[in-house]
């Protein structure tokens, strides 16, 4: 039977994903890349599974979010602050 992992590495996970998402938001930088300076840089205990699902389907679904996302909203996707965009971004995945 697998092992589950602790929810403080997935909690990890998540806040890391917000940081590399604003990164790619700001940047446009390639995902794999963002992906792979934050596997390099980070050596604490962390779901990188979960990491590299969500932040690497994320920017891949970026379209269909806005899709989802833009009738729930009071103003334009465009004017949202890049850390907002984010936010939503991974609570919609």
């Amino acid at each position: 039977m697998p092992s589950k992992l602790p929810l403080a590495q997935r909690r990890k996970a998540r806040q890391l994903i917000l940081q590399a998402l604003y990164q790619w938001s700001l940047t446009g930088a390639d995902p794999s890349e963002i992906s792979k300076e934050f596997h390099d840089r980070n050596n604490a205990k962390i779901d990188w599974a979960f990491f590299d699902e969500v932040f690497q389907g994320i920017p891949k679904t970026a379209d269909t979010l806005d899709g989802h996302l833009h009738p729930l909203l009071d103003r334009k996707l465009e004017v949202l602050d890049p850390i907002e965009k984010s936010l939503l971004y991974l609570g919609a995945y």
